[in-house]
């Protein structure tokens, strides 16, 4: 494979590693390869991998890392004898401009670190700078050779120094996107964690994301489903009433689309479903692309039941075990009398507990107590 070939390849690896994270390794022992060196890594210096550092390396694995960074980093030679090099992105620095073979010798980075790692020679290349705001303690290319190695000659140097932009594109791209993924993945779970159902739909009605409870809602088939991605009712017609109002949210009204709520049939004869929908700007996505319109849309089933975990009431009113499960059974909507029976207490152990739930709330009447409970208000 001529120069030419070579370094096309590792361009090529680089693109391939930005889109898929466990490329990395690879693409450092294919430097490596290309390089001469025995060994590599890409890393972010001063944030080993349990810290949420970048890692990616050839034959140096994550406890030789988490070594440098507890025992060796204050002691690396190579970093601390001329710092301000590392603050130049893009910028070659070979082992002969750090130091000189006697000192590096004997130096304790090298007797008690690097001579284990069959590690002595070095040049390395500044991906991000060590003062870049993009990484913390910026983000180093070191390809390494034995001691008894030759240095790494002009040509070696030259295909790292052409690769470097290279890299840092790929990395920054492959951080783009993960924090892209990220944000996704923390909203997602977010919208599961809420007890209402949630739908995110396009203006033709398409699904684009149903949290956990408005999958459980589809599969009671009571008024709402999902067919073929798309949200329908239970009838030809609730369907066509259930698009037109989609649709609707979209049309500009009075220059801006408001909150919008509208009820759904339930073949079942339970009160119908609020849907409670609000238009989500188009925002600016990836590249400069702007994203797919979209609303968000809540639905709430007047028939469920509030549940409110007991250890939530206990802490945030400073109820009793017992006083809290009284209140959260309360809250669902049950009678005292039907409280005290699945407690299996008496109908005047409930009522003196209530009355100290009263006391501790500031309520006077049980609707006044579910009202505080459910809605944080008093009526």
């Amino acid at each position: 494979m001529d120069e030419l070939d070579r370094f096309s390849r590792l361009v090529h690896l680089l693109q391939e590693a930005a889109l898929e994270p466990n490329l990395w390794d690879a693409v450092v022992s294919e430097i490596v390869a290309a390089t001469g060196g025995s060994d590599g890594i890409l890393f972010s210096p001063e944030l080993p991998p349990s810290m949420g550092g970048f890692w990616a390396s050839k034959a140096i694995l994550p406890h030789h890392m988490e070594t440098y960074a507890t025992h060796y980093c204050s002691k690396d030679v190579w970093r601390h004898s001329r710092p301000n090099l590392y603050r130049i992105d893009g910028r070659l620095i070979p082992d002969e401009e750090l130091i000189d073979p006697v000192s590096m010798l004997r130096s304790e980075f090298y007797c008690d670190f690097l001579k284990q790692l069959e590690v002595g020679r070095l040049v390395c290349g500044v991906v991000h700078s060590s003062d870049s705001p993009a990484v913390a303690g910026g983000l180093l290319l070191s390809i390494f050779k034995p001691m008894h190695k030759e240095r790494f000659d002009a040509q070696q140097q030259e295909l790292v120094r052409r690769l470097l932009p290279h890299v840092r594109t790929a990395f920054n791209t492959w951080r783009l996107l993960g924090a892209h993924q990220r944000t996704h993945e923390l909203s997602y779970a977010t919208l599961n964690a809420l007890a209402a159902a949630v739908l995110l739909i396009d203006r033709e009605s398409r699904i684009l994301f149903a949290n956990e409870a408005a999958e459980g809602l589809f599969a009671e088939a009571d008024g709402l489903a999902m067919r073929n991605g798309v949200l329908v009712g239970a009838t030809v017609r609730e369907t066509a009433r259930i698009q037109a109002f989609v649709a609707g949210l979209f049309a500009p009204l009075n220059g801006a689309p408001g909150i919008c709520v509208h009820p759904v049939a339930r073949p079942s004869g339970k009160r119908a479903y609020a849907c409670f929908a609000h238009p989500l700007p188009p925002g600016t996505g990836m590249y400069g692309l702007t994203s797919t319109p979209a609303m968000i849309l809540f639905i709430r089933d007047p028939a469920s039941r509030c549940t409110l975990e007991p250890e939530m009431l206990e802490q945030l009113h400073g109820l009793t075990r017992c006083e809290a499960l009284l209140a959260s059974l309360l809250a669902q909507g049950m009678t005292l009398h039907d409280a005290a029976a699945i407690r299996g207490i008496s109908y005047e152990t409930a009522r003196c507990q209530l009355k100290s739930v009263f006391g501790k709330t500031g309520c006077y009447r049980q609707a006044e107590l579910v009202a505080f409970l459910v809605n944080g208000y008093r009526r």
